[in-house]
């Protein structure tokens, strides 16, 4: 998550499905088995993977006690044809057909030490029967049995090198556990079998998108959906890969191409109602992700979207409430938990909120990089513990305020930071060994530390620190600027005049989620109509041509001085913060470096705010000298730069210091 979103960022949120899930491998095979081709293949979702279920048995005798068994287990007479099974095998313990078929039927009826058991024999008979491995590891998964499921197919690549669908299988339980970098291996090697096997092209394009390697994927899945265009499962998974892409419109127009052919196909819903969600139509969202949940209650991700949504519509009540319903149905759901804190986070209720924060760590949505320490947990206070860095600029700062309250319960302690932030955390914090890193896979500094013991990512602190709201109360003053870098900044500002010297910062970032923090520079006005203040740029970004235009337009002059690069030199950055009498920004880093320093602040915070800024209160549990100006109706900043600039016209320098 971004360090200042105002939204909560769920990156897997429309989550792609493989072609074939094991319960649809099953019910195809019923269908098929009943004569209902068309349905199993809907089921399916591509006739070339049928061939497992076509059952290649032998020609069987008019009347045959084999025929007679295949019939009942096609009518769904599953005891009398588990009996008629069992009798042939009983007076031929080495028909193949009939354990095959005895198998399949134990796999159908949920008896799975019976399928697997049974399908086991079919192979010791004959170790080249596909259909017989696939079978007992779809058996084997769905008894949770994975590690052997896996290895069965294993196996099978031995006997069967040439078996695409062997290949595609063992993929899907290498994606499945984790093994990404083996399962793009397997759906290569089935393509290299038949390049137009529409299974493996998904599964390669599913996996390639877990990979980030979203352009490959989108190719993938175009060439699927040009094989096969009625393929309704193939057509969402495209949509939630449009949505990962931010192509929002075309991702609604291929989920509704696949609901053309399936109505009630409730992913195809989910991404649907997801396009609608990050187009801003949180109504129409809610709308689709209620009707997912409808069709499929045990649909988690469609909870969670509806949960998220209905954060952002300002329901929070109702969002823990489906949060909740969801966590009851999957208590293990990472995603879960972790969206749900940022509702208990803007509400106040922190321990339950740190709890789940927490996982983020196991979801990645709070970075994934691995360290080989243990985590610490406050019961070893004496072993060199790393603090290591997550998120944003903004972020940190913020969780930085826990470590005076860290060093009082264990003084071996190293912080990694953003690389930005050394020089003023050293500065801040002499009792700790201060590390600037990129935040990136690069981890060779680790070399210099063999006596570290323990880790903790910093945004875990909290956890730890901040688990009432009277543990919020610290030092409104533990980031330290350089002092003469401010008197370098305090003599700059008289060359603007007398009267106040006011940092001001109207954007939030450039990406789509902080639009609704972000204000044209021009609707400020009102505030920079003030007589006797000066106004200084701290806006990060190129706006020099805003300003001059501003200038131009109204006469107003906005201060700024081209040596100061806010994303590059932090420490040079926070010091002319610093040397102001007052900031107004958006919530943004500007109000973190601010508050940290316990320099006056007045941020203008939208009507559903970050969790950072919690959901009342005039001024942050998080810095004491930032003041809330907070959006009483959504989208409508004009109110509120009223009584800013009201609030600035009663303001003297005295006052504001």
């Amino acid at each position: 998550m971004n360090s200042q979103s105002n939204m909560i960022i769920i990156k897997r949120h429309s989550h792609l499905v493989p072609l074939l899930q094991l319960y649809q491998q099953f019910l195809a095979i019923i269908l098929l088995l009943s004569g209902k081709v068309r349905k199993s293949i809907a089921i399916c979702g591509n006739p070339l993977y049928l061939s497992i279920l076509m059952l290649r048995i032998a020609p069987l005798e008019e009347n045959s006690q084999l025929q007679k068994a295949l019939k009942s287990h096609q009518t769904g007479d599953f005891a009398n044809a588990q009996r008629l099974y069992q009798a042939i095998i009983k007076s031929s313990p080495q028909n193949t057909n009939a354990l095959f078929l005895l198998g399949t039927l134990y796999g159908q009826s949920q008896q799975y030490e019976n399928s697997i058991s049974t399908l086991s024999k079919v192979i010791k008979l004959k170790n080249n029967h596909e259909e017989a491995y696939r079978n007992l590891s779809f058996a084997c998964e769905l008894n949770n049995q994975v590690s052997k499921a896996t290895s069965i197919l294993e196996n099978a690549i031995e006997q069967l090198p040439n078996s695409k669908y062997i290949h595609n299988d063992l993929g899907d339980l290498y994606r499945k556990t984790g093994k990404l970098t083996q399962a793009i291996a397997q759906f290569q090697a089935a393509l290299k079998i038949d390049n137009d096997f529409e299974a493996s092209i998904v599964n390669l394009a599913i996996s390639l998108s877990q990979q980030d390697t979203f352009e490959q994927s989108e190719k993938l899945f175009k060439k699927a959906i040009n094989l096969n265009p009625k393929n309704a499962k193939t057509l969402s998974n495209y949509s939630a890969l449009l949505n990962l892409c931010e192509n929002y419109e075309t991702a609604k127009e291929y989920a509704q191409r696949a609901l053309l052919i399936i109505p009630n196909y409730p992913e195809a819903i989910n991404n649907l109602g997801y396009a609608f969600l990050k187009q801003d139509n949180l109504s129409s969202a809610i709308i689709n992700f209620q009707k997912a949940i409808k069709l499929k209650p045990t649909y988690i991700d469609a909870y969670n979207n509806l949960g998220f949504t209905l954060h952002l519509k300002g329901e929070y009540s109702k969002a823990l409430e489906i949060f909740d319903e969801a966590i009851a149905l999957s208590p293990t759901d990472v995603n879960g938990h972790f969206y749900r804190s940022f509702t208990h986070l803007l509400l106040g209720n922190f321990s339950i909120a740190w709890d789940d924060y927490e996982y983020g760590l196991i979801n990645q949505e709070r970075g994934n990089r691995v360290f080989p320490f243990k985590k610490w947990n406050k019961l070893d206070n004496n072993s060199v513990l790393l603090i290591t860095a997550e998120q944003g600029i903004g972020d940190q700062i913020m969780f930085s305020s826990c470590l005076p309250d860290l060093l009082k319960v264990n003084k071996n302690v190293i912080l990694e930071c953003d690389q930005r932030l050394a020089p003023l955390f050293r500065r801040s914090f002499p009792g700790i060994e201060i590390i600037g890193s990129h935040q990136n896979s690069d981890m060779s500094w680790l070399e210099n530390y063999s006596n570290i013991k323990y880790h903790l990512p910093i945004g875990s602190l909290p956890f730890f620190f901040r688990r009432k709201l009277e543990n919020f109360s610290h030092s409104p003053h533990y980031i330290q600027s350089n002092k003469k870098s401010i008197a370098k900044w305090r003599n700059r500002y008289k060359d603007a005049g007398t009267g106040l010297n006011v940092g001001i910062s109207w954007k939030a970032g450039i990406k789509v989620e902080h639009e609704k923090r972000s204000i044209n520079l021009d609707d400020w006005l009102p505030i920079l109509s003030s007589a006797s203040v000066n106004f200084i740029n701290l806006q990060y970004g190129d706006v020099e041509k805003e300003i001059e235009d501003f200038r131009k337009n109204h006469g107003i002059t906005i201060y700024e001085w081209k040596d100061s690069d806010s994303l590059k030199n932090i420490d040079d950055f926070s010091a002319k913060i610093a040397a102001l009498d007052l900031i107004i920004s958006v919530a943004n880093t500007n109000v973190h470096i601010a508050g940290s320093q316990n320099i006056p602040a007045w941020s203008l915070i939208p009507q559903v705010p970050s969790w950072r800024w919690m959901e009342k209160g005039e001024h942050s549990v998080w810095y004491e000298s930032v003041k809330l100006y907070r959006q009483t109706d959504n989208n409508d900043w004009g109110s509120i730069i009223e009584t800013i600039a009201q609030d600035l016209h009663t303001l003297n320098s005295n006052e504001c210091r």
